[in-house]
């Protein structure tokens, strides 16, 4: 109930407000846009942590559009109550700046640690001026402005030197590189030479194996064997005298050679 009851308050004291304001139309009132930035901020500074956690623990699917403008202010200034400290209660003035049919009013707040300025964006509607966005930020002196900017800026160059000093480095690398590949590449003709020398003696010893084994074909001379026995010319000279029916004186025997037929029998 705490929760929904300061929601409402602030809901309503905006609501009043902006009902006040509606006298003129296509124009509103600068003072009631500087005491709308006014109450709403001590609305702000009024609520305690307990009363911020209730609100921010809101669903904001259950919200109206009101309370969902006023929702993301109690969250932006819960982001920097930690860093600013407790706020003193010195407010400075409202300062207004005009854009288009928006009005943007701002305010500073000092704080125990450091200021912090509230900005209230709010939407003109025919003289009233209907709160768009509300945002709290935390003020830095110049010299932390600098600072921060120097520390981002070294940080941006400090990055692209490191990143220009590995391409670089890749760079130059990149001839070493096209050697490793040469020599990956000579190793590995080499290797594909050598396994084909080995496959070339492997053949050729095995059909150096073969010739070793298989036995060379007998090649059949002829031998003429001149018989000089007188005996076995008688006898072959009777034989063939008896065949033919003829007298042995008629024959001369020449030669005498080994018939195949004969050996087989």
């Amino acid at each position: 109930m705490k929760k929904i009851s300061c929601l409402f308050g602030i809901a309503v004291s905006m609501m009043v407000l902006l009902c006040g304001c509606g006298g003129e139309k296509l124009e509103y009132s600068i003072d009631d846009a500087k005491e709308n930035t006014t109450y709403l901020l001590q609305q702000f500074v009024a609520l305690d942590d307990a009363s911020i956690e209730e609100i921010l623990s809101s669903a904001t699917s259950t919200l109206g559009e009101q309370n969902l403008v006023i929702y993301e202010g109690v969250e932006s200034y819960k982001a920097i109550l930690e860093e600013v400290g407790t706020p003193t209660g010195e407010y400075g003035e409202v300062e207004l700046k005009e854009a288009e049919d928006e009005v943007i009013a701002t305010m500073e707040v000092e704080c125990k640690e450091r200021a912090f300025t509230l900005e209230v964006i709010y939407y003109v509607d025919n003289g009233n001026l209907v709160p768009t966005s509300i945002a709290c930020t935390a003020v830095y002196s110049l010299g932390e402005m600098l600072g921060s900017a120097a520390g981002n800026t070294l940080l941006g160059m400090g990055s692209v030197f490191i990143i220009l000093i590995v391409i670089s480095a890749v760079i130059g690398q990149l001839k070493n590189i096209d050697m490793l590949i040469d020599k990956a590449i000579q190793k590995l003709s080499e290797r594909k030479k050598r396994k084909q020398t080995a496959k070339k003696a492997t053949r050729a010893d095995i059909a150096q194996e073969t010739a070793e084994v298989v036995p060379a074909a007998p090649v059949a001379e002829e031998t003429e064997e001149l018989v000089d026995d007188l005996e076995l010319v008688a006898v072959i000279a009777a034989a063939i005298a008896m065949t033919e029916g003829v007298s042995p004186d008629g024959f001369v025997v020449r030669s005498i050679r080994r018939s195949a037929k004969w050996k087989r029998a």
